[in-house]
C-alpha cells in the first residue's frame, strides 16, 4: 500500500475498494461555519442536517454528510460512490464504508477544507485536506 502526503494529511492506498486512511489532518475542525445544503459531503451537526438515509460523519471536518454503504450492497445515489475510509482527527475517529461525494468533472465541487480525490479509475470524492 503506497502512502501519499498531500496538503498536510497522510493518506494511504485508494484503489478501487480500497482503504483510505487519513489522519492529523490541519484545517477547520468546528462547526461554527457549518450550513448544510442537503447534498454529500455536505456539512453536519446532526443526521437531520443530511438527506435521507444519510447520516453526519461528525469526526471529519464540520460533519460528512454521507450514506452508509458495504461491499454485499455498494449501490449509491449517482452523485457519490462507495468507498472504506478510517478518518483520525482532532474530533475524533471513523471507520466504515460510505457514499462519499463525487467530484471532478460534471459533478459537485469539494467545499472548503476538501479536495477532490481518486479513488479508483473512475471516480474521485471529496476528501479531507
Amino acid at each position: 500500500m503506497g502512502r501519499i502526503v498531500t496538503r498536510g494529511c497522510a493518506l494511504q492506498g485508494i484503489i478501487g475498494w480500497g482503504l483510505l486512511a487519513l489522519g492529523g489532518c490541519a484545517g477547520s475542525q468546528n462547526n461554527q461555519d457549518c450550513i448544510p445544503t442537503q447534498k454529500p459531503g455536505s456539512c453536519c451537526k446532526t443526521d437531520q442536517d443530511c438527506r435521507p438515509r444519510e447520516k453526519c460523519v461528525p469526526q471529519m471536518p464540520q460533519g460528512y454528510c454521507a450514506e452508509p454503504c458495504s461491499l454485499a450492497a455498494p449501490a449509491c445515489p449517482d452523485d457519490t460512490t462507495c468507498a472504506h475510509f478510517v478518518f483520525t482527527g482532532s474530533a475524533g475517529s471513523a471507520e466504515g464504508y460510505y457514499c462519499l461525494a463525487k467530484c471532478g468533472a460534471g459533478f459537485v465541487d469539494c467545499r472548503e477544507d476538501y479536495f477532490c480525490k481518486r479513488v479508483d479509475a473512475d471516480s474521485q470524492v471529496c476528501w479531507p485536506n
